[in-house]
């Protein structure tokens, strides 16, 4: 069994270059962060939508969801370069700190609530509530249930409004709208 060795004072002077490396690479983390975003948002701004889509691929932002965060963060870039002391090094903290309108951010800051080590969870309670659970990414779902027999006319309704979903781009799971066709 291994014993837990407390080290002794004279160890500890080792520890001290290994904290000093640690926090210069966490502020320069956050440097890098900054100016990132900073690139992201001002080709966003600046770029049409097809060559900042040329721009995205060319650096290899494959996820649209990070563009978007990237582009929050470079548009308040001003606001986070003054208070780059205060602010956490993790980019998807800083992130939702684009969240907050900046007289929020700037009272956080003074009153140390943002702190380098601040994460998600102690932000919660001065974030937005989400307005919605669901995923962007998930589709949108329904069912129609007919509570009494359809004549002709309803049913070839039916049928033509089915036809404009499916030109449209609407997908049926395992092709319910020829199933529902075929039962009509």
């Amino acid at each position: 069994m291994n014993a837990i060795v407390k080290p002794s004072s004279s160890d500890l002077s080792h520890v001290d270059p290994f904290v000093q490396e640690y926090f210069s690479l966490r502020e320069k983390t956050l440097q890098s962060l900054l100016e990132v975003c900073r690139v992201v948002y001002r080709a966003k701004s600046e770029l049409n939508r097809k060559t900042f889509k040329t721009f995205v691929e060319r650096v290899g932002l494959t996820s649209d969801g990070s563009v978007s965060k990237m582009v929050s963060i470079g548009q308040r870039y001003s606001q986070f370069k003054r208070h780059e002391d205060s602010l956490p090094s993790a980019w998807t903290t800083v992130y939702r700190l684009t969240q907050l309108d900046e007289k929020t951010v700037e009272q956080l800051v003074e009153s140390e609530v943002i702190h380098p080590a601040v994460t998600v969870a102690e932000l919660k309670p001065y974030l937005p509530i989400p307005t919605t659970t669901k995923s962007s990414k998930e589709p949108n779902a329904i069912t129609i249930q007919f509570e009494r027999g359809l004549d002709d006319e309803t049913i070839q309704t039916i049928r033509s409004l089915l036809d404009q979903l499916k030109k449209c781009g609407c997908k049926f799971k395992e092709d319910k709208a020829a199933e529902v066709l075929e039962m009509i």
